[in-house]
């Protein structure tokens, strides 16, 4: 495979990187508007929002 316009001397880089910041504000807004609560610590499991649920 031949690649035309890379630079061989950059890593390189995949196209859905940039999204992965954005996609897990979302999902952090939403959780946070479902709860009525925002939580602060990643990753969003069952575990944490179940905990602050039952601690709110």
């Amino acid at each position: 495979m031949e690649l035309i316009g890379a630079a061989a001397d950059l890593p390189p880089l995949g196209v859905g990187e940039a999204a992965g910041g954005p996609t897990v504000a979302a999902i952090g807004n939403a959780v946070a508007h479902a709860l009525g609560m925002r939580l602060r610590d990643l990753p969003l499991t069952r575990e944490r929002i179940a905990a602050a649920l039952l601690g709110a």
